[in-house]
């Protein structure tokens, strides 16, 4: 049902639209009233218009001798945060000096005044950080505004919730590649490692946890995205992108390598997670889900490259157990990458020990993979003594030690994007 108004509240409106102070002043000294019928809605309100047009004397003035209805009370502040910079701030001030109370004021209608006297205050009375228009907002809005940096600072202690907004912030800057942004964001000490919902100012949460590192995907500038965080390469972080590689962006495998002088220290101090992850990519690079990469070969050729790198750092898969051998060998069966199949199985062999040339000999001794790897590496099948008799007798120049030297990163730098 459509809210009638007076023609009186009408004509007061017109008035304050087109800025009679005087006749307001008139109106109000006649003893009419000023107050708006219950069930009104903003555009039916007298202080709402009058800051609308940015009058300050006006606005003065209806604060201080008009009626109001709670819920324009309540709006006052919020209202006044769209005024100009210098009028907002005098505004804001002014209305709290009443004793207006914030309401549903934002973040963004305090800290965006930049005036420390205000926001100082509006933290006293228990302004609103979080949500819709929130600090991160201010953030995302100024592209961090040096004055924002130092109020995060000043106020992060006493006001956690500076710091949730302050890392939802971070995220976004980290999806758009905001660079400048994320430098001054990790000059400032933004927690990169919290966890907190995976959202952003614009997005609703979800429940999926994610910090700041989280967020970070590999391309050409994700190196230097780390070094503007102040995120330091520790073996957990090379774990992680390592990992995030392998399983998403193989084409990084050897970028990421290069992060850290010698990856097969961090190899031999994470033996466990080294086993895990060289398991795991040979278990799965034939998989039919199709979760992983946006093509099914991309999915194989990521994870059997990945493997083969791992086997160069000297990681072990292989165990006596017969089960391990059929896992393994399903995959191998399935792929279409035969030939980096086979590769990988050489690696295998040559980078291992006699007890893990042993288990290469029990994985590839069944006809249907002994046949892959005759055709691709039969010098492998001579090595562990599956070839014929005749096979054996063939004259043949062993060049593994000159292949081997060949595989160094930036082999794995292009695994993907030269197929």
């Amino acid at each position: 049902m459509k809210l009638k108004i007076t023609e009186e509240h009408k004509y007061l409106l017109e008035l304050v639209k087109h800025g009679k102070l005087f006749e307001i002043m008139e109106w109000v000294d006649s003893g009419k009233s000023t107050r708006i019928t219950d069930g009104s809605r903003r555009r039916h309100s007298l202080i709402y218009h009058a800051i609308e047009q940015g009058n300050h004397s006006m606005i003065i003035y209806i604060v201080k001798n008009a009626d109001f209805l709670p819920w324009e009370t309540e709006n006052l502040i919020g209202w006044a945060g769209g005024l100009p910079k210098d009028l907002r701030t005098e505004v804001i001030n002014f209305l709290l000096d009443q004793g207006v109370p914030l309401g549903y004021a934002s973040a963004s209608d305090i800290f965006l005044t930049f005036d420390d006297e205000v926001i100082d205050r509006a933290l006293t009375l228990g302004l609103t950080l979080r949500g819709c228009d929130g600090f991160a907002d201010c953030l995302i809005e100024t592209n961090v505004a040096r004055p924002l940096l130092r109020y995060f600072r000043t106020y992060r202690q006493k006001y956690p919730d500076l710091e949730v907004e302050a890392i939802i912030a971070t995220k976004w800057f980290v999806q758009k590649r905001r660079k400048k942004a994320c430098a001054l964001m990790g000059w400032v000490g933004v927690d990169n490692h919290r966890k907190i919902s995976n959202s952003t100012p614009y997005e609703p949460a979800d429940k999926y946890d994610e910090s700041i590192l989280d967020e970070i995907r590999l391309d050409e500038d994700t190196e230097e995205l780390l070094k503007l965080l102040k995120i330091k390469i520790t073996p957990e972080i090379w774990w992680h992108f390592f990992k995030l590689t392998m399983w998403l962006e193989p084409e990084h495998l050897g970028e990421v390598c290069s992060w850290i002088k010698h990856p097969e220290q961090v190899i031999q101090n994470s033996w466990e997670q080294a086993e895990e992850a060289l398991d795991s990519a040979i278990r799965f690079f034939a998989s039919k889900d199709d979760y992983i990469y946006s093509s099914r070969a991309d999915h194989e050729l990521g994870l059997i490259k990945a493997a083969q790198h791992l086997v160069l750092l000297g990681v072990k898969c292989l165990t006596n157990d017969s089960k391990c051998y059929r896992d393994y060998r399903s995959p191998m069966y399935a792929t279409k990458h035969k030939e980096e199949v086979a590769e990988l199985c050489w690696l295998m062999y040559e980078c291992g020990d006699n007890e893990q040339k042993q288990r290469v000999y029990e994985l590839v001794k069944t006809p249907q993979l002994k046949r892959i790897i005759k055709c691709h590496e039969p010098q492998l099948i001579r090595d562990l003594g599956l070839a014929t008799k005749f096979e054996m007798q063939q004259d043949h120049k062993n060049e593994s030690a000159e292949r081997l030297s060949k595989f160094d990163l930036n082999y794995f730098s292009n695994i993907v994007k030269n197929q």
